[in-house]
Formats: C-alpha cells, sequence, structure tokens
C-alpha cells in the first residue's frame, strides 16, 4: 500500500508519499499545467495507491486525472484537518507530508466528494445565481442614474412594462441617455440567459425523482430543490436529520465547562449555498403552510426574528430528510405538527 499526501495549490501542488510503516519515499512539486508529469511520478508507485487532499476551488480536475490512473482518492475537510493535525503532530502547517501520514493513519475526516453528475448540476445553478446578481447590479446602476438626477419613478416596479416605458421616455443628458440605454440592452440580454436556464433547471428536476419530492414542501421551487439535492448528495450519508442540519451548518455552536453546556451562534460550516436557499423558502414557506407558520410565531414570539427564520430552516432542511429518505411527498399540515407524508 502507498500513501501519497497533495499539497494543491493554483499553479502546482507538492506531492509525498509515503509507505505504510510511514517512511518518505519522494516528494515533488509539480507543475499543475503539466498533467504528464504527474502521471509520470504517480506511474511507477507500488500498487494500490491511497491519496488525500484537502478539499478546495479547483481540485475537480486533479481527482478526476488521479482516478483514472487507478488511485483511490480521499478528500480531506480542510477544518476538521487542521484540529487533528495540530492534535496528533502539533503543527500549524497542513503539508503534503502531514496530509500522507494522517492517511497513512487512518486519521482523515472525510468531506464528501460529488459525483460527476452533482457538479455538473452545481455549477449550472452557480451559473444561474451569478446571472441574477449582475442582473441586480445593472439595476442598482439604473436607480443611481435616476438618482444623480432627482428622477423618482410613478410605480412600483422599475423594470416591469410601466418602468421599461418610463425609464425608454426619460430625456437626459446624451452620456446618461447612452449609459441607460446600454444598460437597458444588458438586463435584456441577461433576462434571456435567465429564462434559458431556468427552463434547463425546471427540466432537470422534472427528470430527477428527489428534487421533483422536494417541490412538495411550501416555499420550495425547481431551483431550491435541485440546490438542496446536489448540495446534500445521497441521503444516505446521513444516519439523522440531525447529522444533517449539522452538515448545513444550521445547528449553533456548542461549548461545554464543566457540567454546564452553552450555546452560540451558528456553526455556518459546509455549504452556504445550502444554506441560502433553505432561509430563502423559510420565508416563503411560513406564509403557505399553517404548520409551519405556527412553529415560526411560537418561535419569533420567545427568540425574535433572525432565531425564528434560522428555526424553520432548520425544519424545512429535517423534512427533506424525511422526504428523501421515505420517498414521499409532502402534505400541508393543518395543525402544528409537521409531518410529510401523512
Amino acid at each position: 500500500m502507498t500513501y501519497v499526501g497533495i499539497d494543491q495549490h493554483r499553479k502546482f501542488s507538492v506531492f509525498a508519499v509515503m509507505d505504510k510503516k510511514g517512511n518518505l519515499i519522494s516528494q515533488k512539486k509539480i507543475d499543475n499545467r503539466k498533467e504528464d508529469k504527474i502521471r509520470e511520478f504517480l506511474a511507477p508507485l507500488k500498487q494500490p495507491i491511497n491519496a488525500v487532499l484537502e478539499a478546495g476551488r479547483s481540485w475537480y480536475w486533479l481527482v478526476n486525472l488521479l482516478r483514472k490512473e487507478g488511485v483511490k482518492v480521499t478528500m480531506a475537510n480542510p477544518l476538521k484537518v487542521r484540529v487533528i493535525a495540530e492534535a496528533k503532530i502539533k503543527t500549524d502547517t497542513i503539508d503534503a507530508k502531514i496530509l500522507a501520514h494522517l492517511l497513512r493513519s487512518n486519521l482523515v475526516p472525510e468531506a464528501f466528494i460529488p459525483n460527476q453528475y452533482q457538479i455538473e448540476t452545481k455549477e449550472l445553478l452557480r451559473y444561474r445565481v451569478t446571472l441574477v446578481r449582475m442582473q441586480t447590479a445593472l439595476k442598482n446602476k439604473i436607480h443611481a442614474i435616476l438618482a444623480k438626477h432627482n428622477i423618482h419613478p410613478p410605480m412600483s416596479d422599475l423594470f416591469g412594462r410601466q418602468g421599461r416605458r418610463f425609464l425608454e421616455s426619460l430625456t437626459l443628458r446624451p452620456r446618461y441617455r447612452q449609459i441607460l440605454d446600454e444598460y437597458l440592452a444588458l438586463l435584456d440580454i441577461l433576462k434571456e440567459k435567465i429564462l434559458t436556464v431556468n427552463n434547463q433547471i425546471r427540466a432537470q428536476v422534472l427528470q430527477d425523482k428527489e428534487a421533483s419530492l422536494l417541490t412538495t414542501i411550501p416555499g420550495i421551487g425547481y431551483f431550491s430543490a435541485l440546490t438542496i439535492v446536489s448540495e446534500i448528495g445521497k441521503i444516505s450519508r446521513f444516519k439523522t436529520s440531525k447529522k444533517l442540519c449539522a452538515y448545513a451548518g444550521l445547528v449553533p455552536s456548542t461549548r461545554q465547562s464543566a457540567d454546564k453546556v452553552y450555546h452560540g451562534k451558528l456553526t455556518k460550516q459546509g455549504s452556504p449555498y445550502l444554506r441560502w436557499v433553505l432561509t430563502e423558502a423559510a420565508q416563503k414557506a411560513v406564509v403557505k403552510d399553517p404548520g409551519l407558520r405556527a412553529f415560526y410565531l411560537r418561535i419569533l414570539k420567545r427568540r425574535g426574528k433572525p432565531k425564528a427564520k434560522i428555526a424553520v430552516a432548520r425544519k424545512i432542511l429535517t423534512i427533506c430528510f424525511r422526504l428523501l429518505t421515505d420517498k414521499r411527498p409532502y402534505r400541508i399540515q393543518r395543525g402544528t405538527d409537521i409531518l410529510p407524508g401523512h
């Protein structure tokens, strides 16, 4: 058995190879642009080869390359691996040698590696987020132009049909008129792009049984459902709904002193996209679902609006766990008990 720790950077990666006794066999820094050099480095290593690298922004290509070379890949959780390394090896630096040692010692806290379908789904969803943010930025620029001219639109929706006619009829100095027209043209392009990607997401959800189940929950649309499914991966990875909520960073941090336990702010570990869509869904769900609204109002009275919203988001994720586990749709509850499929 050969263990390879990989300290991956944007332009290069450092590979450290250990045998099962912990002896460092070799170590090499390789330019990421030279993928053939990585293959040459791996070729003479004794099979089977286990490799580990920390989860980061650009791991996709390297994991795919390693797997094609017959290497078993483990993804390390960056936050947890640092805590273990500091406790076991007494160092603040996480490098390739330490990763190899942790892998050999079976001490690597694993991070989830999504499959190709999940990766491409995430890319599609993030692309939509980017387009919407660009659209919002352009709208803010248009509002800024009006503010500079002390213009107050008579309609609430500046970018609806009436608002568009209003913007096109404004008499401005030539330079501002040019900029406004070009912003409007860019908005038209973005609107078309967003419509196209929305249709792609809708079509994918209709083909995805798990995502379709989640759309039965009030407040969860096609985009939210597909985001939740792609960020969670296989629901069987989680033994309980509490573990799923912890994975999403929707549980409070805890600190224990003697016989007392103190709860702090949310851990906010895991996917920020997952937390975001759940909190957005929570705002809509409390309007549409009487049971969730009753739950929200109880928390609101005792703990305030922000914590009540997070509590509903956590409840929705708990419902998602039940739906995906039991493979049943959600039924709106008229009372205070919120149970799927009953």
